[in-house]
């Protein structure tokens, strides 16, 4: 199967690919490569990953899932530290609402699996009107939301 995992060079991103790999998936990376630190590990590893190091936001995700028959995108790809998200909110929101719109029209592509985090539906997690973890949290539960109400609707 072929796969694409956004983040894949992140330190969840990096174990799912190395599953994948293992199971003998086509495995496709996208990564800014913010940290630099796993690519080396990686491309070591399971030379046979195609690696594309770029911004999702600089990509027409569409014409690359055609190109490369991407048949699931895991959708892993976030800012790695909620204080390096400018405003987390759109940050989550938009580049999410991207890769996953992406995805449902791209005729390959048959399943979306979204990376979502506890900080969205865990009333156990203790957090401050306004504060980061609030807004990260209030965004991922949004793109839940939005994704789920889109796939109910899907015929």
């Amino acid at each position: 199967m072929n796969i694409c995992v956004t983040g894949g060079l992140g330190y969840i991103g990096r174990h799912v690919v190395e599953s994948l790999c293992q199971k003998g998936h086509n495995v496709t990376v996208i990564d800014k490569n913010s940290y630099g630190k796993l690519l080396p590990i990686l491309v070591e590893r399971y030379p046979d990953v195609n690696i594309h190091i770029t911004d999702l936001f600089h990509m027409d995700l569409y014409a690359f899932f055609h190109e490369y028959q991407i048949e699931t995108v895991i959708h892993l790809a976030s800012e790695t530290l909620i204080r390096d998200a400018i405003d987390p909110l759109r940050n989550v929101l938009e580049l999410g609402e991207h890769v996953w719109s992406a995805a449902a029209l791209a005729p390959s592509v048959k399943r979306f699996i979204n990376m979502s985090s506890a900080a969205a539906n865990d009333p156990i997690i203790p957090m401050e009107d306004g504060s980061e973890n609030m807004n990260y949290g209030l965004a991922k539960h949004i793109l839940d939301y939005r994704i789920s109400k889109y796939m109910d609707n899907d015929t």
